[in-house]
């Protein structure tokens, strides 16, 4: 990618430019040859299952908090006791509140769900089979879809292996694809890109990304017999199967109907051009801050920090890989957050002798707001005794 004159180096980036900032994107961005191998593979979009024993009741007290959660809880690295649980009881459907203002048989999916959780748990295709074709993964579909589908699918992965959970989930796309005409009304506005069957697409670009490259095309290979999106009517999801032809050939042009999705594309793809300019925006960078680093560098960690996300625990989570000093300055004013000081402590406790000598380089500035954050983040460094973490660091 072509950057044109360099700019003049900013007081932060100077200050950050001793420990070697910027870093150049993809391989020796991670802190271990490991790393650098999950980063090249997708990270943070998979997931990682450990053998960590986890008592029963425990793990069937998380799995459940989590299928009620509406925001990010279970970390990228989690037990297997927790993961299984956590499937078994999204076959039967997450956010099963019961209360009269919600559907009166959530009751009885509740018990249900409830039993099935605290039995042992068996992962396998027949229960992925199973999740697709739920009410919640059908239609407008789950209500927190645009990253639950993402965290299913990456477990089933973890559980089953990259090329059944991709090959199930092709067939479940194309299967979708044929029975178009019969959507509801809602669902067949052609331009529309957030149903259930648009999120559970995007998942698929991540999985081909990590097949070997004669599965991959096999696959694309099938999701290009369905419709191509200019002989779809008026009257069905256009912009549904525009996705699935760009899936199928990600080097075509992106046909009109679905050009809203393009960013998420370009990221899976690696389209360096394309994440630079979102990127450039500045709130993406708080969305995809490790693949964002590993597709085009970490110069923009040197410019505006908005920490207005919620998912703070996650953004640490997905940095835990990530080595640069640019990165040290975001989790420092991840640090001036309260919800985010035990997030940025579980980063700093493991690079914590890499972070030092940065936040000393930080806190020296003129800008009171980088001496405020360097100042947090080396004050969760100096206490005593850990905090709680909401995060894992990877195994």
């Amino acid at each position: 990618m072509s950057r044109g004159p360099r700019k003049k180096q900013s007081p932060i980036a100077a200050a950050l430019a001793p420990h070697g900032f910027p870093s150049a994107p993809g391989p020796g961005l991670g802190f271990t040859a490991e790393d650098d191998e999950r980063l090249a593979r997708g990270w943070p979009e998979m997931r990682v299952i450990t053998d960590e024993p986890v008592k029963g009741k425990a793990a069937v007290r998380l799995a459940s908090k989590a299928l009620d959660a509406i925001e990010h809880m279970l970390p990228l690295v989690m037990p297997r006791a927790v993961a299984a649980r956590y499937l078994v009881g999204y076959s039967h459907g997450p956010n099963l509140f019961v209360h009269p203002d919600y559907p009166a048989e959530n009751a009885q999916r509740r018990e249900a769900r409830d039993a099935a959780v605290a039995a042992p748990p068996v992962v396998d295709l027949e229960l992925l089979r199973t999740t697709l074709r739920a009410p919640h993964a059908r239609g407008m579909g789950d209500t927190y879809r645009a990253w639950r589908f993402r965290e299913v699918l990456f477990l089933y992965e973890a559980f089953l292996g990259t090329e059944p959970v991709a090959r199930t989930l092709t067939e479940h796309l194309v299967g979708e694809a044929k029975r178009a005409s019969p959507w509801p009304d809602l669902l067949k506005i052609p331009n529309r890109t957030n149903a259930a069957m648009h999120h559970l697409a995007l998942v698929l670009p991540w999985l081909l990304l990590r097949l070997p490259a004669a599965v991959a095309a096999a696959l694309r290979a099938e999701l290009a017999t369905v419709r191509k999106p200019e002989d779809v009517s008026d009257e069905e999801p256009r912009a549904f199967f525009a996705l699935l032809h760009a899936l199928a050939n990600p080097s075509a042009p992106l046909h009109d109907s679905a050009k809203a999705l393009r960013y998420e594309l370009a990221l899976c793809a690696g389209d360096a051009d394309e994440v630079a300019r979102g990127a450039s925006l500045g709130y993406t960078l708080l969305w995809y801050p490790a693949r964002i680093a590993w597709l085009v560098g970490t110069d923009i960690f040197a410019g505006k920090l908005t920490i207005a996300v919620p998912w703070l625990h996650r953004i640490a989570q997905e940095l835990l890989l990530v080595r640069d000093p640019g990165v040290v300055r975001l989790i420092a004013h991840v640090a001036t957050v309260r919800t985010g000081k035990t997030a940025a402590a579980t980063w700093l406790r493991a690079h914590g002798d890499y972070a030092r000598p940065i936040l000393d380089s930080l806190a020296a500035l003129p800008q009171a707001k980088e001496q405020r954050a360097a100042r947090a983040a080396a004050a969760l460094l100096d206490m005593d005794a850990p905090a709680a973490t909401d995060s894992s660091a990877p195994g």
